[in-house]
């Protein structure tokens, strides 16, 4: 009996239908006009003539605390144009406003929101709640702000036009009355996280016309901007500039402007006063965009004043070695990036100067990278330009010449500015010398003498870093490597080289790095780059020396140049536990002997990454050895994204 009464009880409980989780309410805007909700909090959006208006829309939304969406279905073709009597109400719950639901919607705005009857201090959309979404909207004509994250955290703007008609291409720019006012502002009291725009062409959103900054960024955390036209028509090649594209400031952390993948980047171009400015901003990433440039990269669009300016920003990194992270920055009309009493920050593998083939000159007005602190505080140190690994130069051409001396090198460290390494980039034809430490800038640190050629020597202060370059004059367009000099100053650097003329910089234990020593005939033609006597027109490996120009698998890529898989160091075609072996040898500083034309561990190339830094790192170490050996036993080797898998060409 005790059975038959529990299956009775388990077929009434199966019976019972649990009722659905509830949802928040759907509000369909049906109406230009801007009447108030009737009766607030009864779930109907009815201005009390039956029509649904945005800002009763709004109020209903604010009425519940359960997510709801609002959602657009004026009546008529064309564009919708509503502009409220006063500033609509923030919203305060959770909400979705989705303009691309307006029937017709095929990827241009057809509502717009303009602030022209607001009123002073009255934003287009203010938002208090956080994971609100805005999306396909118009906003023109507000003051202060088109869009003010004003607290809440993971909001997710995307698609919108501000300060831009919904042509895309006439400016009505936010931030009227004022003179101040901002595309999108993001608060001191927003709680971080947000989205702004995307990595799809339906995510952008066109940021321009506005009187202060596109977007400004006060105290934000771990927000994204990625993927929009900031400062440019929709195509992306027309200017209609902001005041600044970018400004962040009051310790803005941890955010990123732009990303790696594709489509993350950004346009920053035709803004009046500069493409990004941060201010005690730390801890942020800017990689992968278009600063003064169009859409395609390749015809100037420059923004007023500089590319890129920190000012008491420390730990920002600018570019990066992995693939998709290079700025470019270039066509602008004065600095390309300029570290004004800022420390740490690190620039790598940008193109600044030239378009996204490193071919084309658009050098900005003044100096590629200018680095200055004030006199006698310890303001403008320890950032990095550029580095000895792969991807991790910056090439810096063609800068300077709108500027008068100091302001045309290609790296300009100044005015107290010490400690900051200048390594492995590619700097050529900029208007003044290549770098420039002016008026004790990196501690005017004396350059190297290059003395004689096969190998090649030289003399510095003892115990230098020397980086060897070649160059058509006195800078340094190519970078081949380093050695150490010993503690009388000399030094020796053996590996083949280019010319027509040799360089040489020397970096301390400090991290000063010098300017470029006096160029050195190296005896090789200007385009022989590696020295082997083959035209690089006709070399098949022209960085790396190649003279017989092998190439055993036909590829038309000579064997120095034609690595294998990855993890394969001693070029054998095949990944096996010699490899490992090589790679933990190299790791600990061992010698390792490689067959000729095999070049050693940590010059060898794939994809961009070195072939025994199996795991993308900064540097070929004993993981990458224990990583090969897991592969070749059969074993998962988790590797980073964008790393070219083990064993595979």
């Amino acid at each position: 009996m005790r059975y038959v009464l529990l299956l009775t009880l388990a077929l009434v409980l199966v019976a019972v239908q649990v009722p659905p989780l509830a949802h928040g309410a759907g509000f369909i805007v049906n109406s230009t006009g801007d009447g108030a909700d009737s009766n607030t909090g009864d779930g109907v959006c009815n201005d009390g003539s039956g029509a649904c208006t945005l800002r009763a829309a709004i109020e209903e939304a604010n009425a519940t605390v359960k997510p709801d969406e609002i959602t657009f279905n004026i009546p008529g073709a064309g564009v919708h144009f509503i502009a409220p009597g006063i500033g609509l109400p923030a919203v305060a719950e959770q909400v979705s406003i989705a303009a691309t639901t307006q029937p017709g919607y095929a990827g241009k705005p057809l509502v717009q929101l303009d602030g022209v009857n607001a009123g002073p201090d009255a934003n287009g959309i203010a938002i208090t709640a956080g994971a609100s979404v805005v999306r396909g909207l118009s906003i023109t004509g507000f003051s202060p702000h088109g869009i003010a994250l004003l607290s809440g955290a993971g909001n997710t703007i995307q698609g919108n036009y501000i300060g831009v008609e919904p042509d895309g291409v006439t400016a009505n720019g936010n931030g009227v009355s004022q003179g101040n006012g901002d595309g999108i502002r993001i608060e001191e009291g927003a709680l971080g996280g947000h989205t702004i725009g995307g990595m799809l062409p339906a995510e952008r959103n066109v940021i321009s016309g506005n009187l202060g900054a596109g977007i400004g960024v006060l105290n934000d955390t771990g927000s994204v901007i990625s993927g929009n036209f900031i400062g440019t028509d929709v195509s992306g090649m027309l200017d209609i500039g902001n005041g600044v594209g970018i400004v962040g400031g009051d310790f803005a952390t941890g955010n990123t402007i732009g990303g790696s993948a594709a489509g993350a980047g950004n346009v920053i171009s035709g803004n009046d006063y500069g493409g990004i400015m941060f201010f005690g901003s730390e801890d942020n990433t800017i990689q992968g965009n278009l600063i003064g440039t169009d859409v395609t990269g390749s015809s100037p669009l420059g923004n007023g004043e500089n590319a890129v300016w920190l000012y008491y920003a420390h730990g920002n990194l600018i570019g990066g070695s992995a693939p998709g992270a290079r700025n470019i920055i270039s066509a602008n009309q004065y600095g390309g990036i300029v570290l004004h009493s800022s420390n740490s920050n690190t620039v790598l593998g940008n193109y600044i100067g030239t378009d996204p083939s490193g071919i084309l000159p658009l050098g900005n007005g003044g100096a590629g990278v200018y680095i200055f602190g004030m006199s006698g505080y310890p303001e403008g140190t320890g950032n990095i330009i550029g580095g000895p690994g792969p991807n991790e130069g910056n090439l810096v051409a063609y800068n300077g010449y709108d500027s008068a001396p100091p302001g045309g090198a290609g790296v300009l460290v100044q005015e107290g500015a010490a400690g900051n390494p200048v390594r492995g980039n590619s700097i050529h034809d900029n208007a003044q010398i290549g770098i420039d430490n002016w008026v004790g800038g990196n501690l005017e640190l004396p350059p190297p003498a290059i003395t004689g050629l096969g190998p090649i020597t030289g003399t510095s202060l003892s115990d230098c870093l020397i980086d060897v370059y070649s160059d058509s004059e006195d800078e340094g367009r190519v970078y081949y490597g380093s050695t150490n000099a010993d503690g009388a100053g000399n030094w020796t650097y053996g590996a083949p080289v280019g010319g027509p003329n040799l360089t040489a910089t020397c970096t301390d234990a400090g991290g000063n790095t010098s300017e470029f020593s006096a160029p050195f005939a190296s005896g090789c033609a200007a385009d022989d780059a590696d020295c082997e006597g083959v035209a690089d027109a006709s070399d098949n490996c022209p960085q790396r020396a190649n003279p017989a120009q092998q190439d055993a698998d036909a590829d038309g890529v000579g064997d120095a140049c034609d690595a294998g898989p990855s993890g394969d160091v001693d070029c054998s075609t095949v990944v096996n536990s010699i490899d490992a072996l090589k790679v933990l040898r190299h790791s600990a500083g061992l010698a390792v002997q490689q067959n000729e034309p095999c070049v050693d561990i940590g010059l060898l190339t794939v994809s961009g990454w070195e072939v025994g830094n199996v795991n993308c790192s900064a540097s070929v170490n004993s993981v990458d050895g224990l990583l090969i050996l897991r592969d070749t036993a059969g074993l998962s080797a988790t590797l980073p994204a964008g790393c070219p898998r083990i064993n595979n060409p």
